[in-house]
């Protein structure tokens, strides 16, 4: 499989004993891409990274939306709130270790706002290789 039909979209709770809902859709999600197995468990490293970075930033949000596509035969990932932020990223967000790790793990990563100011994070799992 290619492409996911439809993206898949997926709110949860802004706790820490939430992220492994989100954990197990973006690995799914991977899975179906038929991504191997390191790139399936990278994809839930960065995603778990993503929220507690968001949790640490957001401590008022009451959610966490997890955004999912594909392009390329790689998935797009966005990871947001559900409150606008005073600041984003904050210096802290840019040095801190959640970021490293999306950073070593993904493609392209960005700290993006949305119209009304509610942080996210977007990045691109890495393509599988095709093989002849």
């Amino acid at each position: 499989m290619d492409d996911l039909s439809t993206p898949i979209t997926v709110n949860v709770a802004a706790r820490p004993d939430a992220l492994h809902i989100l954990r197990v859709v973006a690995a799914s999600a991977a899975a179906l891409l038929q991504l191997p197995f390191d790139a399936v468990d990278e994809v839930r490293i960065a995603v778990d990274e993503a929220g507690i970075l968001l949790l640490d930033s957001s401590p008022d949000a009451d959610a966490l939306q997890l955004e999912i596509t594909t392009s390329d035969g790689s998935l797009l990932i966005t990871l947001g709130t559900d409150v606008p932020a005073t600041e984003w990223p904050r210096p802290s967000d840019r040095e801190s270790w959640s970021w490293t790790v999306i950073q070593g793990l993904t493609v392209n990563p960005r700290f993006v706002s949305g119209d009304d100011g509610r942080p996210a994070i977007r990045f691109r799992t890495r393509s599988p290789m095709k093989t002849p």
